[in-house]
């Protein structure tokens, strides 16, 4: 019985902690947070192409550029989601007998390509990055698709009205009074996790496929948390 009592008064404390009496009206904050592994994959491949001429640093760059998105569109990913985010070029230097001399020019270009994350899409990926001429790094991470959020929000708003609900219900019992009816609902702005999702982490392992005889490479993409507060108000009976 005194253990019974002592969790009552905890669960209780933890609601009042979260709500607040002012005269007629109670005022109870409620809290939601639910988790989605993301279901799109991004990857970002970065160019870099240094000449002495500034057409030639342009055309290898743009060339280099059409010979990726050739071989991406090749192994099934759809154009319209193959982008880049701009192309710059500038004058290089170096140090000469301590003098800063110009050494031709640098071209810098990123694509970014997104589709949806399976095992096959990531193959297909490493099978467009195999080549020897596509000696590019890249960086590839996950995020949720909108629908995925759409999904999210609806679901954590739900559920952090019913527990603004079931707080009121529990402190009205302990108060005795009567919950007449609801006056305001405010919502936080707050909806997403505060890491970026480029910073997102992940667990990347590197299996022995026996059949192809090389490398298959495996990424699993772990869950992002949703979160959403609502403090709603309702006008009570004493």
């Amino acid at each position: 019985m005194k253990k019974t009592t002592l969790i009552s008064l905890l669960l209780l404390s933890t609601v009042v902690s979260f709500s607040q009496l002012n005269g007629d009206y109670l005022n109870v904050e409620g809290q939601a947070k639910v988790f989605a592994t993301p279901e799109l994959m991004l990857v970002n491949i970065p160019f870099e192409v240094e000449s002495k001429s500034y057409s030639e640093c342009s055309q290898v760059l743009i060339n280099k550029y059409n010979d990726m998105l050739a071989s991406l569109v090749k192994n099934g990913f759809e154009q319209d989601k193959i982008k880049s985010n701009g192309l710059s070029i500038s004058e290089k230097f170096s140090w000469v007998n301590n003098k800063r001399e110009k050494d031709g020019y640098q071209g810098r270009i990123q694509m970014e390509v997104e589709s949806l994350y399976s095992q096959k899409t990531l193959n297909s990926l490493m099978n467009a990055l195999q080549s020897d001429k596509y000696d590019y790094g890249y960086n590839l991470s996950f995020k949720l698709s909108e629908s995925q959020k759409e999904a999210l929000l609806a679901e954590a708003i739900e559920k952090a009205v019913n527990d603004a609900s079931a707080k009121a219900e529990m402190l009205a019992k302990s108060l005795k009074i009567k919950l007449v009816k609801i006056k305001q609902v405010n919502f936080d702005m707050n909806t997403f996790s505060p890491e970026p999702l480029l910073r997102e982490s992940r667990s990347l392992m590197l299996v022995d496929d026996e059949v192809a005889g090389t490398p298959e490479l495996s990424l699993e993409a772990k869950p992002q948390q949703i979160t959403k507060s609502v403090r709603v108000t309702w006008k009570i009976k004493q």
